[in-house]
């Protein structure tokens, strides 16, 4: 395997986890304003692989070019950017069209899905194509399966990542800037030689330091959430692998919210008393 071989294999790497994290990331999201069941994560599942199969037929229409790498580099950032404003633009389209509680019908469902996954699918298709092109091209032969290997060993990286650390430490904003870190290292890793300016280049990565510092301090998920929860001060957010658990407070009433879903509230006389089991009452050890 010669250096240009090592870079397209890396960047298949990278590929593999930024796109496995956003699928999870964005299909969670989803679902804490669908309140989601079965139908909803397999129709979410069947756009997902169609925007992703549309892409790798749209990457095949790869030409090479001379600067071909600080494309590719572009491109597996972009595709890390993506998910961040999509769950941004989700929250605030959601607040503006919709009352908090609300359930959506399943022709709203598919268009959010349509807008939210064509940009991420599209692109990490296309970027599969492109690089498998690349290695079989640096191998003379056909690589199309050593490249699926390696995207789906990314893939299976950030599953295990994914299930047992990022999603009991941190929120949708914060994973994704990792993987924004992770891309950026991965494209200059891929774009090393065309790099001439190094000044340039040092005053590109300051400027993305500073932002994704912020987004991972910040309390941007909980910004997010707020405008969910319109006129109600969030006490507590947080999501875990089944699912996101909100405390809100209103006028002295507490609401938890399952999925974005109210699960239970105080001061509600009329549902206490439903679910008193009057007869278990009378027995002095119920």
């Amino acid at each position: 395997m010669n250096h240009l071989s090592g870079k397209i294999t890396t960047a298949l790497v990278v590929l593999g986890i930024t796109t496995l994290v956003s699928q999870l990331v964005l299909f969670r999201e989803l679902l804490n304003i669908f309140q989601g069941n079965e139908l909803i994560i397999g129709l979410m599942l069947s756009l997902w692989m169609l925007f992703t199969a549309l892409g790798s037929v749209w990457g095949s229409h790869f030409r090479k070019t001379d600067n071909q790498l600080q494309w590719l580099s572009r491109m597996l950032v972009s595709a890390s950017i993506i998910p961040v404003f999509s769950i941004t633009i989700l929250y605030i389209v959601d607040a503006l069209l919709f009352p908090p509680g609300t359930a959506k019908g399943i022709l709203t469902v598919l268009l959010y899905c349509l807008v939210i996954f064509s940009p991420i699918g599209l692109l990490s298709g296309s970027l599969f194509t492109h690089f498998s092109f690349l290695l079989s091209e640096q191998s003379a032969n056909n690589r199309i399966s050593i490249a699926y290997g390696w995207e789906t060993a990314g893939s299976m990286i950030a599953g295990v990542l994914f299930s047992l650390v990022l999603s009991y430490l941190f929120n949708a904003f914060q994973i994704m800037s990792l993987v924004i870190v992770l891309n950026l290292l991965a494209a200059r890793w891929l774009n090393s030689r065309q790099i001439h300016n190094r000044l340039k280049s040092a005053t590109i990565n300051i400027a993305w330091v500073i932002p994704l510092a912020l987004l991972i301090i910040c309390p941007a998920d909980r910004w997010a959430k707020a405008l969910m929860f319109q006129n109600q001060e969030i006490i507590y957010t947080h999501d875990t692998p089944l699912g996101n658990v909100t405390v809100t407070k209103t006028e002295g009433q507490y609401n938890l919210y399952e999925q974005g879903k109210l699960v239970f509230a105080t001061q509600n006389p009329q549902m206490a008393e439903e679910v008193v089991h009057y007869t278990l009452l009378q027995h002095p050890r119920p």
